[in-house]
């Protein structure tokens, strides 16, 4: 900067804004844990399906996710619980809950 005559940085902690405590939470380590399963599934790595569901069980796409993992595994059974269970969740769309009933037909299909 000019003027300066020495290379300092500039620093007034009382300038400082506090973390957010929300960071210190369960809620966001389980945020957290949600969304590294989820890249984890993305990449075509085994996952705990049942780590997945407890880092966010309130969530439709989180068992529409386990439902594409077990459908993607082989186990249409488990794939058609989890899509039957994201119906019972607060689904924002219209398009969304259409694409979890066809995930479900395609379980009952042989």
């Amino acid at each position: 900067m000019k003027g300066l005559r020495h290379n300092e940085e500039l620093y007034d902690s009382s300038l400082n804004i506090a973390a957010d405590t929300f960071l210190k939470t369960k809620e966001f380590q389980e945020f957290t844990q949600f969304r590294a399963l989820k890249q984890q599934i993305a990449d075509g790595k085994d996952v705990d399906v049942q780590q997945l569901i407890a880092s966010n069980p309130e969530f439709f796409y989180t068992y529409q996710l386990a439902g594409n993992y077990e459908y993607k595994h082989g186990n249409k059974q488990h794939a058609k619980k989890y899509y039957e269970i994201a119906l019972t969740k607060i689904i924002p769309t219209k398009q969304e809950e259409s694409k979890i009933r066809k995930q479900i037909t395609n379980c009952d299909k042989k």
